[in-house]
């Protein structure tokens, strides 16, 4: 999908460095084949990663990504979002929040597991990232912790509010 400028999107994603071989674990585990999500905005990429999360040019961040799908989301405050994802940035990641995902994927009977919050905003990963995103300027409501918000539902909530 070619992005326009002024307009933010969620991009889900496939690590293509051999060594990131951790990722293909994700895939695996949801079922995709993806492994990422981040948000976009004027060239510029907003994600939580190892080590922390950060806002990279796209075009550095294509290199080592191979982009999946693209989902236009609807913003009116564009002020605010911009200065919302770079208050995100520089936040350590959050290992222990895709402990707790792969928990709820290897125990889905566990309800429990969907409303553990580990950290509240102290650390973060690439879903809970782009879910708080989504919560503050695009309407979303999850039924699941920020901490414990899944790859697959976070596709889902772009499918639910996307721009077509």
């Amino acid at each position: 999908m070619e992005k326009q400028q002024g307009e933010f999107y969620i991009l889900f994603a496939h690590r293509i460095n051999w060594w990131a071989f951790v990722t293909n674990i994700f895939e695996v585990v949801e079922k995709t084949d993806f492994s990422h999500c981040c948000v976009y905005y004027n060239g510029f990429i907003y994600e939580a990663e190892f080590p922390a999360s950060r806002k990279i040019d796209y075009s550095k961040w294509k290199k080592p990504y191979e982009e999946k799908l693209c989902y236009h989301m609807p913003v009116s405050d564009k002020p605010s979002a911009v200065l919302f994802l770079e208050s995100l940035t520089g936040k350590p990641y959050s290992i222990t929040q895709l402990i707790l995902i792969g928990l709820r994927k290897l125990f889905p009977n566990r309800q429990f597991l969907k409303t553990i919050s580990l950290n509240k905003l102290k650390s973060l990963d690439c879903t809970e990232f782009v879910a708080l995103f989504q919560i503050a300027f695009c309407g979303a409501k999850y039924d699941v912790s920020m901490d414990a918000v899944d790859l697959n539902e976070v596709k889902a909530m772009c499918e639910k509010i996307k721009i077509e």
